[in-house]
């Protein structure tokens, strides 16, 4: 029988890892912080369980027999759709490719093994808060659409249920705009997000090829990140990243312009009807702002503040190559930049584009 003087859990978190180790670990974090917890050791007991009861929130190993994590991941969003609590993989596998599969496949985060606790409490807790404001955005966009086709019934009948239909239309469309700038936003730095700058890039690449303008685009990743956080701790890096996004945005500024969060420490510009030496200039720019943050870093291999590493690259999009084409070969530029010392601006040149697309392109800067 439950104590009626125990506090009220603050959710449910459902953990599935085939570890039983690491799940008896991950239960005693999650309900050191006032959460409920159901564990299993595969993603089939996972969906089983959450066809019974959905929980809050889900800890998803990758890796487990019967059915992995990213199976099982996909299947909870196609089954639950809008209902499906947020997924949190948890892999040991660190390419780029197993965390663009883990998105892919729908979840809403990722964190690697060896686990740090302290992260991974204050994911959870995001997640969790954030999942729960959409639901009740939700349910107010449903009540609100409720009320207005009810009055949309009576608007020939009485002016005043008019009037209230086209106010209540109008929280709507309010309430629609919110919601939509929620998801392009990236809720730590307050800057577009990762699915905000895919977006850009595929209409900024449409246009540049219809009018023949060149579309560059710049790489920018903070110089030896992982040592700062173990330095001064994870509040003092997400003040950092914070600081940092907003230099960037101040620093690259036009209306068409477009700042993102990449992912991790690593952020985005698209930079349209630029070509390699407006893009350069702009790099310079913001590796200068970075610079004169003056944020200590006593860790960092290149210096006692902190720096950015860039890559630039340019090109007038053609219909043989993609703007993924143009991502590449700013995402190889920022890794010369990074070999050659960090603190620096690395320029694609035009062989890059070619040999990351395998296609003949005089275009490329």
């Amino acid at each position: 029988m439950t104590n009626p003087e125990s506090p009220v859990p603050k959710g449910t978190v459902l953990i599935a890892d085939d570890e039983r180790t690491l799940r008896m670990l991950m239960k005693r974090a999650v309900e050191r912080d006032g959460y409920e917890s159901v564990d299993v050791s595969n993603g089939q007991d996972c969906l089983d369980h959450c066809q019974l009861k959905l929980p809050d929130l889900i800890l998803l190993d990758a890796m487990m027999p019967k059915m992995g994590g990213f199976e099982c991941c996909q299947r909870l969003k196609q089954q639950f759709g809008q209902n499906c609590p947020p997924i949190l993989i948890i892999t040991t596998l660190q390419d780029s490719d197993s965390i663009e599969r883990a998105f892919e496949m729908g979840a809403e985060d990722f964190i690697t093994k060896p686990i740090h606790w302290g992260v991974l409490r204050q994911r959870i807790r995001r997640l969790i808060e954030a999942h729960r404001a959409t639901q009740a955005l939700q349910r107010s966009l449903a009540r609100e659409h409720q009320l207005s086709q009810k009055l949309s019934l009576q608007v020939l009948e009485e002016r005043r249920l008019a009037s209230q239909l086209e106010l209540t239309n109008r929280q709507l469309e309010a309430a629609n705009s919110r919601l939509e700038a929620l998801a392009n936003l990236d809720g730590l730095t307050q800057i577009a997000n990762r699915r905000a700058f895919d977006e850009q890039l595929r209409e900024q690449w449409q246009r540049g090829a219809q009018d023949r303008t060149y579309l560059s685009l710049l790489i920018a990743d903070i110089d030896c990140f992982k040592p700062f956080n173990d330095t001064y701790g994870h509040q003092a890096g997400d003040d950092c990243l914070r600081r940092v996004a907003r230099v960037i945005s101040e620093t690259i500024c036009r209306p068409e312009d477009l700042v993102a969060r990449y992912g991790g420490e690593e952020f985005v510009a698209v930079l349209p009807q630029t070509g390699r030496e407006g893009a350069l200039a702009v790099a310079q720019r913001t590796l200068e702002a970075v610079r004169r943050l003056q944020i200590p870093h006593e860790t960092s291999q290149c210096g006692d503040r902190v720096t950015l590493s860039l890559g630039v690259a340019s090109v007038i999009p053609d219909p043989q190559l993609t703007g993924d084409d143009l991502l590449k070969c700013a995402d190889r530029a920022l890794y010369l930049a990074k070999t050659q010392g960090r603190d620096r601006v690395h320029v694609a040149s035009e062989t890059s584009l070619q040999s990351d697309s395998s296609k003949n392109n005089p275009n490329c800067q």
